[in-house]
């Protein structure tokens, strides 16, 4: 019997509080400070009306004042992926191959401990490992190493074309549903995982509350890349990643593989693939073309790596071309790309293709399978400013800057009296 193991100030004057009187009412009188408290409390207010009526300077006062997210210009690195086989009986282990991807990423070298079967499919090239762990519990490790040069991306724009200049076939293959489960798709044996009395759908543009949704999000928007903005702009600020104990429970009720996107909008919450679907079905539903992007993700902070998803979307230009521009929602980057990834990955709209991606591994049901990715080497070069999220640099800066202004006024003004 098989199954399917998925991808986974000054101090007071004492006397006068004794006598009613000051000490040292012979000094002569500083002027200078009511004239800077003023001139405080008029830049103080200018600030409150430029915060109140939406004055063009409240972009720039957001962007100018930070945070930044800063990443290298460009990297080389090479990393290591190590899975881990025990157990007895049969097994198929096999990777979508990372390649290069023009001014993005450009593959140096691949190599394994174990070489495997190589076959190409859906234009991709797959690495495959099939063996048999014999009846004594055995084990079996394969190690992937990989060594590549990748590039930070940034695309600047603050307009584009319509959706009617999107060309029809780029329409057809990336606007619907995709990825509706199987039974067995997980050990599970449903496709209904949340008990909701529907099959789940990954990505699920039609989902009434979805598509709902997205029309509020886009209808009065004049272009895409305005519509665009508005969907990321709503998650960006209302949504959230899983803590450790949620992406435990999905571990659980979903058997191992991604939410999907319904139940991600439902619960206001997910992590990288759970966030990049509903992203995705949210663009679709406005005939926007979106596909999932795959890979890994380094973390020079901890110098670790780990499995990633992203989203890219099809904008096209003023004059009618286009191109496919990197969302990553969770580590807020729009219309970016950093060089501390590698995609091995990117939908091509089959569903049942990306269905095999996630499913790395097939085999006996006694073998217990792991993998782990680590770091060789990483050496970057240069560095890339971008703003913070949705190009305000700190979430709800206008906001907060409206009450601080006012008590800074009251409190001025109290102590001129």
């Amino acid at each position: 019997m098989s199954d399917k193991v998925t991808y986974y100030g000054a101090p007071p004057d004492q006397n006068f509080h004794q006598t009613g009187t000051y000490s040292n009412l012979n000094r002569p009188p500083d002027r200078r400070r009511p004239v800077l408290r003023r001139i405080l409390a008029l830049i103080l207010i200018l600030i409150l009306l430029f915060l109140v009526f939406e004055s063009p300077l409240l972009p720039l006062l957001n962007n100018s004042m930070g945070p930044y997210l800063t990443y290298p210009e460009e990297a080389n690195f090479t990393m290591e992926r190590t899975v881990t086989l025990s157990g007895s009986g049969t097994y198929t282990v096999d990777y979508a191959e990372p390649e290069n991807i023009t001014n993005a990423q450009q593959v140096v070298s691949i190599s394994f401990t174990r070489q495997p079967s190589r076959e190409t499919r859906y234009g991709v090239k797959w690495d495959v490992w099939q063996g048999n762990l014999g009846a004594f519990n055995e084990r079996q490790t394969i190690v992937m190493t990989y060594t590549l040069h990748t590039y930070t991306l940034v695309w600047n724009m603050d307009s584009s074309g319509t959706v009617s200049q999107i060309p029809q076939d780029i329409k057809s293959t990336y606007t619907g549903d995709e990825w509706a489960l199987k039974p067995d798709d997980t050990s599970l044996g449903t496709s209904d995982r949340d008990g909701d009395g529907r099959a789940d759908v990954m990505i699920e543009p039609t989902a009434p509350q979805i598509s709902s949704l997205s029309h509020n999000l886009t209808f009065d928007k004049p272009d895409v890349y305005s519509q665009v903005k508005s969907v990321y702009n709503y998650m960006h600020h209302n949504f959230r990643y899983s803590t450790q104990a949620e992406m435990q429970q999905v571990q659980q009720q979903y058997g191992g593989l991604p939410k999907h996107s319904l139940a991600t909008l439902r619960d206001g919450w997910g992590d990288c693939d759970e966030q990049s679907m509903l992203l995705i079905s949210l663009l679709r539903a406005a005939g926007i073309p979106a596909r999932l992007e795959l890979g890994a993700l380094y973390d020079p902070s901890t110098d670790t790596w780990g499995g990633h998803a992203w989203a890219q979307v099809y904008i096209p230009g003023d004059n009618g071309d286009g191109g496919w521009y990197n969302i990553d929602i969770v580590n807020s980057e729009f219309l970016f790309r950093d060089c501390n990834r590698m995609t091995t990955w990117v939908d091509d709209g089959n569903g049942d293709h990306l269905d095999d991606y996630y499913h790395i591994y097939t085999g006996s049901s006694s073998i217990s399978f792991d993998e782990k990715l680590g770091p060789v080497s990483y050496k970057p070069s240069g560095q890339v400013k971008i703003p913070y999220g949705d190009s305000q640099a700190i979430p709800g800066f206008g906001t907060l800057m409206i009450p601080l202004a006012i008590a800074s006024v009251i409190a001025l003004r109290k102590r001129k009296r």
